[in-house]
This record gives structure tokens, sequence and C-alpha cells, in this order.
């Protein structure tokens, strides 16, 4: 398969559509609750206040997405959450396209390269391969194993 190429969106909430809001909520509703499982929470007050990175295909479609959180919120850092990628995506190399993305956005927006994230625990591999470092024992967060990771550039 090819690598998916990606028009790059990144918006605080105030300045989405209606529609980008929607697809946005719809494609973490589907992924984080009904995909994995896992019944918790998934909008929060975060989403108010962060950067969402909204990966776009042909025709407008949502592929990839994650938000951005300036320091203070969750951590002393920034952060990266809610990383996803649309499971007819997936294997093609668009995570790591998201989260290099992400990385220059970060940059962009708060200054640091210094970025921390939640990883689910079969993930760690994937983000030690872009520069993180796991920074805590695997636990569980909503049934799901999780690991904290650092990246300090």
């Amino acid at each position: 398969m090819s690598v998916i190429q990606v028009d790059w969106a990144c918006l605080c909430l105030g300045e989405m559509s209606s529609d980008q809001l929607f697809e946005l909520l719809r494609m973490r509703q589907n992924i984080f609750i009904i995909e994995q499982s896992c019944i918790y929470p998934d909008i929060d007050k975060h989403d108010l206040s962060c950067w969402h990175l909204l990966g776009y295909g042909p025709n407008s479609e949502l592929h990839a997405y994650c938000r951005l959180l300036k320091p203070q919120s969750i951590y002393n850092e920034v952060a990266i959450g809610r990383v996803l990628v649309k499971s007819e995506f997936r294997g093609r190399g668009l995570a790591r396209e998201l989260m290099l993305e992400a990385h220059r956005r970060c940059e962009l927006i708060f200054k640091s390269k210094t970025v921390r994230l939640n990883a689910q625990v079969y993930l760690k591999q994937f983000y030690e391969d872009i520069g993180y470092r796991c920074v805590s024992a695997p636990y569980s967060e909503d049934g799901i194993m999780h690991v904290e990771m650092l990246r300090v550039d």
C-alpha cells in the first residue's frame, strides 16, 4: 500500500466548522469507545483549550487526528493526546506522519520540542522509534494498559 497524502489543519475549537467538530468527535467515538470497547468520557474540558490537528485526505475526509495541549494543562510539558488514524488507513505510515506534524506544530505553537504523552502499551515501540522514552511503569487507564512517554529533543 502507498503512503497516504494528507492536508493538515491545526485549529482551536472556535476556529472549526460544525462539520469539522462533528467528524472529529465521531471518529474519536468510533475508535476510542466503540472499536476499543472502552466506556469513558472522551470529550473533556481540554477540548476547549487545546489545538486540534486534523489530517484530511481526498474529498476532505478526516483520516488522522490528535490534540495538542499547552504546558500545565495535563503535565508541565506540552502534551499530545487522542492520537488516532482511521482503521482503513492504518499500516501505511500515516501515524508516523501525524506525529511528525504534531511535533512541528508543538514547536511552532508552544516553542517546545519536549512532549509528554500516554501511550497504549502495544504502541510503546512505535513511540520509541520516533524519539520517545518510557518514563513510567505500565498502568491501567480505563481498562487499557498504558505507559507515560517523554520526548526531549
